[in-house]
């Protein structure tokens, strides 16, 4: 039996523009959008602890990302993909 009184769930959410903040205010050039290893260091500090990451992306006048942040963002899918290509839980470990 459930005891309901001791059960805690928590929903934690990391969110995260690609962009600075004034930049998609002032709809400026993409130039600064987070580096990889800054995306993988956010990727680290909330998937890898337990929360769900969504990435923000803004939305251009004419309704499309701006391709500086479509190509970054496709780049760290195959970061994140290359690094964990290989699922440590199936390792057989030979002692």
């Amino acid at each position: 039996m459930i005891n309901y009184n001791q059960l805690i769930i928590t929903i934690l959410m990391a969110v995260m523009p690609i962009l600075a903040h004034a930049q998609v205010e002032n709809n400026t050039s993409c130039e600064h959008v987070k580096s990889l290893s800054k995306l993988m260091d956010t990727y680290y500090k909330s998937v890898g602890r337990n929360s769900t990451l969504l990435l923000n992306f803004p939305i251009a006048p004419n309704g499309r990302i701006h391709p500086t942040d479509s190509l970054r963002g496709i780049a760290f899918k195959k970061m994140i993909d290359e690094v964990f290509k290989t699922d440590l839980a199936n390792i057989e470990i030979v002692y």
